[in-house]
Protein backbone atom coordinates (compact mmCIF):
# COMPACT_ATOMS: atom_id res chain seq x y z
CA UNK A 1 0.00 0.00 0.00
CA UNK A 2 2.93 2.36 0.59
CA UNK A 3 3.80 2.67 -3.11
CA UNK A 4 0.15 3.38 -3.88
CA UNK A 5 -0.04 6.15 -1.29
CA UNK A 6 3.21 7.59 -2.60
CA UNK A 7 1.92 7.64 -6.19
CA UNK A 8 -1.36 9.23 -5.11
CA UNK A 9 0.46 11.88 -3.12
CA UNK A 10 2.71 12.63 -6.09
CA UNK A 11 -0.31 12.99 -8.40
CA UNK A 12 -2.03 15.36 -5.96
CA UNK A 13 1.20 17.34 -5.66
CA UNK A 14 1.54 17.65 -9.45
CA UNK A 15 -2.15 18.35 -10.14
CA UNK A 16 -1.92 22.15 -9.64
CA UNK A 17 1.09 22.33 -11.97
CA UNK A 18 -0.78 20.24 -14.55
CA UNK A 19 -3.85 22.49 -14.38
CA UNK A 20 -1.71 25.60 -14.69
CA UNK A 21 0.07 24.12 -17.71
CA UNK A 22 -3.21 23.20 -19.40
CA UNK A 23 -4.59 26.69 -18.77
CA UNK A 24 -1.41 28.25 -20.22
CA UNK A 25 -1.84 26.14 -23.35
CA UNK A 26 -5.45 27.29 -23.68
CA UNK A 27 -4.37 30.92 -23.36
CA UNK A 28 -1.58 30.44 -25.90
CA UNK A 29 -3.31 28.37 -28.57
CA UNK A 30 -6.95 29.33 -28.09
CA UNK A 31 -7.57 33.07 -28.51
CA UNK A 32 -10.76 34.63 -27.25
CA UNK A 33 -12.11 37.43 -25.12
CA UNK A 34 -14.23 35.36 -22.76
CA UNK A 35 -13.99 31.97 -21.12
CA UNK A 36 -16.74 30.71 -23.44
CA UNK A 37 -14.89 31.82 -26.58
CA UNK A 38 -11.65 30.29 -25.30
CA UNK A 39 -13.48 27.04 -24.62
CA UNK A 40 -14.80 27.08 -28.18
CA UNK A 41 -11.30 27.66 -29.52
CA UNK A 42 -9.97 24.87 -27.32
CA UNK A 43 -12.62 22.49 -28.64
CA UNK A 44 -11.66 23.35 -32.23
CA UNK A 45 -7.95 22.86 -31.43
CA UNK A 46 -8.64 19.44 -29.92
CA UNK A 47 -10.64 18.44 -33.01
CA UNK A 48 -7.78 19.54 -35.31
CA UNK A 49 -5.29 17.47 -33.34
CA UNK A 50 -7.56 14.42 -33.38
CA UNK A 51 -7.71 14.61 -37.18
CA UNK A 52 -3.91 14.80 -37.20
CA UNK A 53 -3.64 11.74 -34.94
CA UNK A 54 -6.00 9.86 -37.26
CA UNK A 55 -3.81 10.74 -40.26
CA UNK A 56 -0.64 9.62 -38.46
CA UNK A 57 -2.23 6.30 -37.45
CA UNK A 58 -3.65 5.61 -40.90
CA UNK A 59 -0.42 6.06 -42.83
CA UNK A 60 1.42 2.93 -41.60
CA UNK A 61 -1.79 0.92 -41.87
CA UNK A 62 -2.24 1.94 -45.50
CA UNK A 63 1.47 1.65 -46.28
CA UNK A 64 1.74 5.27 -47.51
CA UNK A 65 -0.40 8.28 -48.40
CA UNK A 66 -3.96 7.21 -49.12
CA UNK A 67 -7.27 9.01 -49.66
CA UNK A 68 -8.50 8.59 -46.09
CA UNK A 69 -5.18 9.62 -44.55
CA UNK A 70 -4.93 12.67 -46.83
CA UNK A 71 -8.48 13.78 -46.05
CA UNK A 72 -7.78 13.52 -42.33
CA UNK A 73 -4.57 15.51 -42.74
CA UNK A 74 -6.40 18.18 -44.76
CA UNK A 75 -9.07 18.43 -42.05
CA UNK A 76 -6.32 18.87 -39.44
CA UNK A 77 -4.79 21.72 -41.48
CA UNK A 78 -8.24 23.19 -42.18
CA UNK A 79 -7.81 22.96 -45.94
CA UNK A 80 -10.13 21.96 -48.74
CA UNK A 81 -10.19 18.18 -49.41
CA UNK A 82 -7.59 16.89 -51.89
CA UNK A 83 -8.88 17.10 -55.46
CA UNK A 84 -6.46 14.55 -56.95
CA UNK A 85 -4.54 11.42 -56.19
CA UNK A 86 -0.78 11.83 -56.59
CA UNK A 87 1.73 10.00 -58.78
CA UNK A 88 5.49 10.13 -58.26
CA UNK A 89 8.38 9.85 -60.73
CA UNK A 90 12.11 9.78 -60.09
CA UNK A 91 14.08 12.10 -62.36
CA UNK A 92 17.60 13.18 -63.20
CA UNK A 93 17.25 16.96 -63.49
CA UNK A 94 19.78 19.75 -64.09
CA UNK A 95 23.48 19.14 -64.68
CA UNK A 96 25.81 21.43 -62.70
CA UNK A 97 29.51 21.89 -61.91
CA UNK A 98 30.51 22.05 -65.54
CA UNK A 99 28.53 18.94 -66.43
CA UNK A 100 30.15 16.77 -63.75
CA UNK A 101 27.23 16.51 -61.30
CA UNK A 102 23.59 15.59 -61.84
CA UNK A 103 20.89 16.81 -59.44
CA UNK A 104 18.21 14.19 -58.86
CA UNK A 105 14.65 14.68 -57.73
CA UNK A 106 11.18 13.22 -57.41
CA UNK A 107 8.37 14.75 -59.47
CA UNK A 108 4.95 14.80 -57.78
CA UNK A 109 2.00 15.18 -60.15
CA UNK A 110 -1.79 15.19 -59.74
CA UNK A 111 -2.88 11.85 -61.15
CA UNK A 112 -4.96 11.94 -64.30
CA UNK A 113 -4.42 15.66 -64.97
CA UNK A 114 -3.01 16.59 -68.37
CA UNK A 115 -0.23 19.13 -68.33
CA UNK A 116 1.38 21.47 -68.59
CA UNK A 117 0.91 22.50 -64.97
CA UNK A 118 2.05 25.37 -62.75
CA UNK A 119 5.19 24.13 -61.01
CA UNK A 120 6.64 24.54 -57.53
CA UNK A 121 10.30 23.70 -56.84
CA UNK A 122 11.44 22.57 -53.38
CA UNK A 123 15.18 22.03 -52.99
CA UNK A 124 16.06 19.97 -49.94
CA UNK A 125 19.30 18.87 -48.20
CA UNK A 126 17.48 16.67 -45.65
CA UNK A 127 16.17 13.96 -47.95
CA UNK A 128 12.71 12.58 -47.19
CA UNK A 129 13.29 10.57 -44.03
CA UNK A 130 10.36 8.38 -43.20
CA UNK A 131 8.16 9.89 -45.94
CA UNK A 132 8.37 13.49 -44.75
CA UNK A 133 5.95 15.83 -46.50
CA UNK A 134 7.84 19.04 -47.27
CA UNK A 135 4.73 20.40 -48.98
CA UNK A 136 5.05 18.33 -52.15
CA UNK A 137 2.01 16.12 -51.47
CA UNK A 138 -0.24 18.97 -50.32
CA UNK A 139 0.53 20.97 -53.45
CA UNK A 140 0.41 18.09 -55.94
CA UNK A 141 -2.98 16.87 -54.75
CA UNK A 142 -4.30 20.39 -55.36
CA UNK A 143 -3.20 20.61 -58.99
CA UNK A 144 0.49 21.57 -58.97
CA UNK A 145 3.52 19.82 -60.40
CA UNK A 146 6.08 19.73 -57.58
CA UNK A 147 9.78 19.04 -58.10
CA UNK A 148 11.36 17.89 -54.82
CA UNK A 149 15.09 17.93 -55.46
CA UNK A 150 18.05 16.80 -53.35
CA UNK A 151 20.62 19.59 -53.13
CA UNK A 152 24.12 18.98 -54.47
CA UNK A 153 25.97 16.25 -52.60
CA UNK A 154 22.92 15.09 -50.60
CA UNK A 155 21.28 11.69 -50.95
CA UNK A 156 20.48 11.14 -54.67
CA UNK A 157 22.36 14.14 -56.10
CA UNK A 158 25.99 14.05 -57.19
CA UNK A 159 28.78 16.28 -55.93
CA UNK A 160 29.91 17.59 -52.53
CA UNK A 161 27.56 19.33 -50.14
CA UNK A 162 28.86 22.66 -48.84
CA UNK A 163 26.24 24.78 -47.01
CA UNK A 164 24.87 27.63 -49.23
CA UNK A 165 27.96 27.35 -51.46
CA UNK A 166 26.22 26.27 -54.67
CA UNK A 167 22.56 27.08 -54.00
CA UNK A 168 22.36 30.09 -56.31
CA UNK A 169 24.00 28.29 -59.23
CA UNK A 170 22.02 25.08 -58.72
CA UNK A 171 18.73 26.91 -58.10
CA UNK A 172 19.04 28.84 -61.35
CA UNK A 173 19.94 25.68 -63.30
CA UNK A 174 16.96 23.83 -61.81
CA UNK A 175 14.46 26.60 -62.59
CA UNK A 176 15.63 26.84 -66.18
CA UNK A 177 15.57 23.05 -66.56
CA UNK A 178 12.03 22.82 -65.15
CA UNK A 179 10.69 25.55 -67.43
CA UNK A 180 11.71 23.46 -70.46
CA UNK A 181 9.86 20.31 -69.38
CA UNK A 182 6.54 19.30 -71.01
CA UNK A 183 4.78 19.02 -67.64
CA UNK A 184 5.65 22.64 -66.71
CA UNK A 185 3.43 25.50 -67.85
CA UNK A 186 6.32 27.97 -67.63
CA UNK A 187 4.96 29.51 -64.43
CA UNK A 188 7.28 28.48 -61.61
CA UNK A 189 7.39 29.17 -57.88
CA UNK A 190 9.78 28.17 -55.10
CA UNK A 191 8.85 27.12 -51.57
CA UNK A 192 10.77 26.04 -48.50
CA UNK A 193 11.12 26.06 -44.73
CA UNK A 194 14.41 26.77 -42.90
CA UNK A 195 17.32 25.61 -45.10
CA UNK A 196 14.79 24.77 -47.84
CA UNK A 197 13.85 28.44 -47.59
CA UNK A 198 17.50 29.40 -48.05
CA UNK A 199 17.48 27.50 -51.35
CA UNK A 200 14.26 29.32 -52.31
CA UNK A 201 15.89 32.70 -51.65
CA UNK A 202 18.97 31.57 -53.60
CA UNK A 203 16.79 30.79 -56.64
CA UNK A 204 15.12 34.20 -56.35
CA UNK A 205 18.51 35.88 -56.16
CA UNK A 206 19.95 34.02 -59.15
CA UNK A 207 16.99 34.11 -61.54
CA UNK A 208 16.39 36.98 -63.92
CA UNK A 209 13.14 38.88 -64.32
CA UNK A 210 10.29 36.65 -65.47
CA UNK A 211 11.95 33.31 -64.67
CA UNK A 212 10.15 32.97 -61.34
CA UNK A 213 6.54 33.98 -60.71
CA UNK A 214 6.29 33.50 -56.92
CA UNK A 215 8.30 32.55 -53.83
CA UNK A 216 7.25 31.56 -50.31
CA UNK A 217 10.24 31.42 -47.89
CA UNK A 218 9.21 30.21 -44.41
CA UNK A 219 11.30 30.69 -41.24
CA UNK A 220 14.44 31.59 -43.17
CA UNK A 221 16.41 34.56 -44.48
CA UNK A 222 17.95 36.04 -47.62
CA UNK A 223 21.24 36.75 -45.79
CA UNK A 224 23.14 33.99 -44.01
CA UNK A 225 25.77 35.73 -41.90
CA UNK A 226 23.28 37.61 -39.73
CA UNK A 227 22.02 34.29 -38.37
CA UNK A 228 25.38 32.60 -37.81
CA UNK A 229 27.07 35.69 -36.33
CA UNK A 230 25.12 37.76 -33.81
CA UNK A 231 25.48 41.55 -33.45
CA UNK A 232 28.76 42.13 -31.66
CA UNK A 233 30.43 39.08 -33.19
CA UNK A 234 29.09 36.24 -31.02
CA UNK A 235 28.82 32.91 -32.88
CA UNK A 236 25.42 31.12 -32.90
CA UNK A 237 26.88 28.07 -31.18
CA UNK A 238 23.67 26.20 -30.32
CA UNK A 239 22.27 26.56 -33.84
CA UNK A 240 25.50 25.33 -35.45
CA UNK A 241 25.87 22.36 -33.09
CA UNK A 242 22.29 21.14 -33.57
CA UNK A 243 22.23 21.68 -37.34
CA UNK A 244 25.59 20.03 -38.04
CA UNK A 245 24.64 17.05 -35.87
CA UNK A 246 21.29 16.69 -37.61
CA UNK A 247 22.59 17.01 -41.18
CA UNK A 248 25.87 15.11 -41.00
CA UNK A 249 24.98 12.41 -38.47
CA UNK A 250 21.33 11.77 -37.59
CA UNK A 251 19.76 12.16 -41.05
CA UNK A 252 22.25 9.72 -42.57
CA UNK A 253 20.77 6.89 -40.47
CA UNK A 254 18.25 4.79 -42.33
CA UNK A 255 15.68 3.88 -39.66
CA UNK A 256 13.82 5.96 -37.03
CA UNK A 257 14.95 3.66 -34.21
CA UNK A 258 18.60 4.18 -35.23
CA UNK A 259 18.13 7.95 -35.19
CA UNK A 260 16.45 7.91 -31.77
CA UNK A 261 19.12 5.62 -30.33
CA UNK A 262 21.93 7.84 -31.63
CA UNK A 263 20.24 10.99 -30.31
CA UNK A 264 19.72 9.38 -26.90
CA UNK A 265 23.35 8.29 -26.71
CA UNK A 266 24.55 11.79 -27.59
CA UNK A 267 22.29 13.40 -25.02
CA UNK A 268 23.22 10.98 -22.24
CA UNK A 269 26.94 11.51 -22.87
CA UNK A 270 28.92 14.66 -22.18
CA UNK A 271 28.68 15.62 -25.87
CA UNK A 272 26.45 18.67 -25.37
CA UNK A 273 28.38 20.00 -22.38
CA UNK A 274 31.67 19.68 -24.23
CA UNK A 275 30.22 21.41 -27.30
CA UNK A 276 28.69 24.20 -25.22
CA UNK A 277 31.92 25.09 -23.45
CA UNK A 278 34.41 24.19 -26.18
CA UNK A 279 37.53 26.29 -26.53
CA UNK A 280 38.90 27.27 -28.92
CA UNK A 281 35.80 27.52 -31.10
CA UNK A 282 37.77 26.36 -34.14
CA UNK A 283 37.98 22.87 -32.62
CA UNK A 284 34.18 22.38 -32.66
CA UNK A 285 34.18 20.60 -36.02
CA UNK A 286 36.60 17.97 -34.70
CA UNK A 287 34.25 17.28 -31.78
CA UNK A 288 31.13 17.01 -33.95
CA UNK A 289 32.55 15.39 -37.10
CA UNK A 290 35.87 13.94 -36.01
CA UNK A 291 37.74 15.99 -38.62
CA UNK A 292 38.56 19.51 -39.74
CA UNK A 293 35.81 20.98 -41.90
CA UNK A 294 37.11 23.66 -44.29
CA UNK A 295 33.80 25.53 -44.46
CA UNK A 296 33.60 25.84 -40.68
CA UNK A 297 37.24 26.83 -40.29
CA UNK A 298 36.85 29.62 -42.86
CA UNK A 299 33.56 30.82 -41.34
CA UNK A 300 35.08 31.11 -37.85
CA UNK A 301 38.12 32.95 -39.20
CA UNK A 302 36.00 35.42 -41.22
CA UNK A 303 35.21 37.91 -38.48
CA UNK A 304 34.11 40.86 -40.61
CA UNK A 305 31.05 41.12 -42.87
CA UNK A 306 33.13 42.24 -45.85
CA UNK A 307 35.54 39.33 -45.50
CA UNK A 308 36.16 37.48 -48.75
CA UNK A 309 34.57 34.30 -47.34
CA UNK A 310 31.18 36.01 -46.92
CA UNK A 311 31.15 37.94 -50.20
CA UNK A 312 29.87 35.01 -52.22
CA UNK A 313 27.91 33.30 -49.45
CA UNK A 314 26.13 35.90 -47.31
CA UNK A 315 23.56 37.39 -49.70
CA UNK A 316 21.58 34.56 -51.27
CA UNK A 317 19.29 37.22 -52.69
CA UNK A 318 20.51 40.80 -52.77
CA UNK A 319 17.63 43.09 -51.74
CA UNK A 320 19.55 46.20 -50.70
CA UNK A 321 18.98 49.21 -52.98
CA UNK A 322 21.66 49.53 -55.62
CA UNK A 323 23.08 46.07 -54.98
CA UNK A 324 20.68 44.00 -57.14
CA UNK A 325 21.66 44.01 -60.81
CA UNK A 326 19.36 46.14 -62.95
CA UNK A 327 19.05 43.32 -65.50
CA UNK A 328 17.56 41.05 -62.84
CA UNK A 329 14.64 43.39 -62.20
CA UNK A 330 12.54 43.25 -59.02
CA UNK A 331 12.03 39.96 -57.15
CA UNK A 332 8.87 37.98 -57.96
CA UNK A 333 5.77 38.20 -55.74
CA UNK A 334 6.76 37.02 -52.26
CA UNK A 335 5.04 35.79 -49.11
CA UNK A 336 7.39 35.65 -46.13
CA UNK A 337 6.25 33.60 -43.11
CA UNK A 338 8.13 34.28 -39.86
CA UNK A 339 7.85 33.42 -36.16
CA UNK A 340 8.32 35.98 -33.42
CA UNK A 341 10.55 33.60 -31.42
CA UNK A 342 12.50 32.25 -34.40
CA UNK A 343 16.21 33.01 -34.66
CA UNK A 344 15.47 34.13 -38.26
CA UNK A 345 12.80 36.66 -37.16
CA UNK A 346 14.84 39.88 -37.21
CA UNK A 347 16.39 38.99 -40.56
CA UNK A 348 13.03 38.14 -42.09
CA UNK A 349 11.48 41.43 -41.01
CA UNK A 350 14.44 43.24 -42.60
CA UNK A 351 14.05 41.11 -45.75
CA UNK A 352 10.40 42.09 -46.06
CA UNK A 353 11.11 45.76 -45.51
CA UNK A 354 13.62 45.73 -48.38
CA UNK A 355 11.69 43.41 -50.71
CA UNK A 356 8.41 45.32 -50.38
CA UNK A 357 10.09 48.47 -51.70
CA UNK A 358 10.95 46.71 -54.96
CA UNK A 359 7.93 44.37 -55.26
CA UNK A 360 4.43 45.67 -54.39
CA UNK A 361 3.04 42.10 -54.36
CA UNK A 362 4.96 41.24 -51.20
CA UNK A 363 3.27 39.86 -48.09
CA UNK A 364 4.42 39.09 -44.55
CA UNK A 365 2.85 36.78 -41.96
CA UNK A 366 4.31 36.58 -38.44
CA UNK A 367 3.18 33.78 -36.14
CA UNK A 368 3.84 33.40 -32.38
CA UNK A 369 6.18 30.41 -32.89
CA UNK A 370 9.85 29.64 -32.57
CA UNK A 371 11.76 27.85 -35.33
CA UNK A 372 10.73 24.33 -34.39
CA UNK A 373 7.20 25.51 -33.59
CA UNK A 374 6.65 26.19 -37.29
CA UNK A 375 6.29 22.40 -37.59
CA UNK A 376 3.48 22.36 -35.00
CA UNK A 377 -0.07 21.97 -36.26
CA UNK A 378 -0.88 25.64 -35.71
CA UNK A 379 2.33 26.72 -37.49
CA UNK A 380 1.60 24.40 -40.41
CA UNK A 381 -1.95 25.70 -40.74
CA UNK A 382 -0.70 29.25 -41.24
CA UNK A 383 2.35 28.43 -43.41
CA UNK A 384 0.52 26.06 -45.77
CA UNK A 385 -2.27 28.57 -46.34
CA UNK A 386 0.28 31.26 -47.10
CA UNK A 387 1.91 29.03 -49.70
CA UNK A 388 -1.30 27.85 -51.34
CA UNK A 389 -2.85 31.32 -51.50
CA UNK A 390 0.31 32.81 -53.03
CA UNK A 391 0.74 30.11 -55.65
CA UNK A 392 -2.97 30.14 -56.50
CA UNK A 393 -2.78 33.88 -57.06
CA UNK A 394 0.42 34.04 -59.12
CA UNK A 395 1.07 30.68 -60.79
CA UNK A 396 -2.36 29.88 -62.18
CA UNK A 397 -5.22 31.90 -63.60
CA UNK A 398 -5.85 33.64 -60.31
CA UNK A 399 -7.02 32.40 -56.95
CA UNK A 400 -7.57 33.36 -53.35
CA UNK A 401 -5.52 35.96 -51.61
CA UNK A 402 -4.90 35.50 -47.90
CA UNK A 403 -8.35 35.00 -46.41
CA UNK A 404 -10.02 34.96 -49.82
CA UNK A 405 -12.81 32.68 -51.00
CA UNK A 406 -11.17 31.02 -53.99
CA UNK A 407 -10.83 27.76 -52.05
CA UNK A 408 -13.45 26.41 -49.70
CA UNK A 409 -11.28 26.54 -46.59
CA UNK A 410 -12.78 26.02 -43.12
CA UNK A 411 -12.20 29.10 -40.98
CA UNK A 412 -8.87 29.26 -39.16
CA UNK A 413 -9.16 30.17 -35.49
CA UNK A 414 -8.32 33.81 -34.82
CA UNK A 415 -7.40 34.54 -38.44
CA UNK A 416 -10.58 34.33 -40.50
CA UNK A 417 -12.94 35.86 -37.93
CA UNK A 418 -11.73 39.40 -38.69
CA UNK A 419 -13.13 41.87 -41.25
CA UNK A 420 -12.14 41.21 -44.85
CA UNK A 421 -10.58 44.67 -45.19
CA UNK A 422 -8.13 43.82 -42.41
CA UNK A 423 -7.33 40.33 -43.70
CA UNK A 424 -6.51 41.78 -47.13
CA UNK A 425 -3.70 43.97 -45.78
CA UNK A 426 -0.22 42.76 -46.82
CA UNK A 427 1.17 42.35 -43.29
CA UNK A 428 -0.53 39.93 -40.89
CA UNK A 429 0.91 39.55 -37.39
CA UNK A 430 -0.14 37.66 -34.28
CA UNK A 431 0.20 39.63 -31.07
CA UNK A 432 2.11 37.85 -28.34
CA UNK A 433 0.18 37.25 -25.14
CA UNK A 434 -3.33 37.76 -26.51
CA UNK A 435 -2.71 35.60 -29.59
CA UNK A 436 -4.89 37.97 -31.64
CA UNK A 437 -4.18 38.67 -35.29
CA UNK A 438 -3.96 42.13 -36.81
CA UNK A 439 -3.31 43.49 -40.28
CA UNK A 440 -1.07 46.39 -41.28
CA UNK A 441 -0.36 48.17 -44.54
CA UNK A 442 3.42 47.93 -44.17
CA UNK A 443 6.24 46.88 -41.88
CA UNK A 444 7.23 48.63 -39.74
CA UNK A 445 3.65 49.91 -39.32
CA UNK A 446 3.29 53.54 -40.34
CA UNK A 447 0.80 56.19 -39.34
CA UNK A 448 -0.54 58.19 -42.24
CA UNK A 449 -3.71 59.69 -43.68
CA UNK A 450 -4.55 56.50 -45.56
CA UNK A 451 -3.53 53.98 -42.90
CA UNK A 452 -5.76 52.06 -40.48
CA UNK A 453 -5.17 52.22 -36.77
CA UNK A 454 -6.42 50.03 -33.95
CA UNK A 455 -8.56 51.34 -31.13
CA UNK A 456 -9.28 49.24 -28.06
CA UNK A 457 -12.98 49.49 -27.17
CA UNK A 458 -14.38 49.11 -23.61
CA UNK A 459 -15.37 45.54 -24.61
CA UNK A 460 -11.68 44.74 -25.29
CA UNK A 461 -12.28 44.57 -29.05
CA UNK A 462 -9.89 45.89 -31.67
CA UNK A 463 -11.67 48.42 -33.86
CA UNK A 464 -9.91 49.31 -37.14
CA UNK A 465 -10.59 52.83 -38.40
CA UNK A 466 -8.82 55.19 -40.82
CA UNK A 467 -6.25 57.36 -39.15
CA UNK A 468 -7.42 60.99 -39.22
CA UNK A 469 -5.00 63.55 -40.65
CA UNK A 470 -2.94 65.33 -38.10
CA UNK A 471 -4.07 68.94 -37.53
CA UNK A 472 -1.59 71.65 -38.38
CA UNK A 473 0.25 72.83 -35.31
CA UNK A 474 0.33 76.53 -34.70
CA UNK A 475 3.72 77.86 -33.85
CA UNK A 476 4.03 78.54 -30.17
CA UNK A 477 5.33 81.95 -29.15
CA UNK A 478 8.90 81.73 -28.11
CA UNK A 479 9.35 82.34 -24.43
CA UNK A 480 11.63 85.16 -23.43
CA UNK A 481 15.00 83.92 -22.26
CA UNK A 482 15.38 83.73 -18.54
CA UNK A 483 18.33 85.59 -17.14
CA UNK A 484 20.19 84.62 -14.03
CA UNK A 485 21.12 87.48 -11.75
CA UNK A 486 24.82 87.97 -11.55
CA UNK A 487 26.55 87.45 -8.27
CA UNK A 488 26.93 90.46 -6.06
CA UNK A 489 30.23 92.20 -6.26
CA UNK A 490 32.44 91.60 -3.28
Amino acid sequence: SEPGRTSLGLMLHLLPDLLRTMWALVLRECPGRTLLSRASSARAAVADHLWLVAAVLLRPILGGPGPFERRCFSRALRLDPPSHRVEVRELATATVNGGKDVLRATLWLPSGVKGPLPTVIIRNPYGSPYRTDWGQVLLAERGYAVLLQDTRGRFGSDGDFVPVEHEREDGLATVRWAREQPWCSGRVGVFGVSYLGLTAWAAVGACGEGELQAAVPVATTARVRSVLVQPGGAFSLELVVLWVTLVFQLLLLRRPDEMLRAAREMWSSSWWSRAKYISPLSSLDRLLLGRDWDFFQQAVAAEEEDDEFWRGRDALCELRPGRRAAADGPPPPLHLVAGWHDFFAASQLADFELASRAQPACRLTVTPHDHWGMASLRGLQVAVRAGLSTFDAHLGDGGPAWGGTGRAWPPLRGVDSRPAIERALPVQVCFLGTQRWAGFGSWPPTQGAHELHATLTPAAELLWVPTPPKPARAEEPQAAPRTRPSAAAP
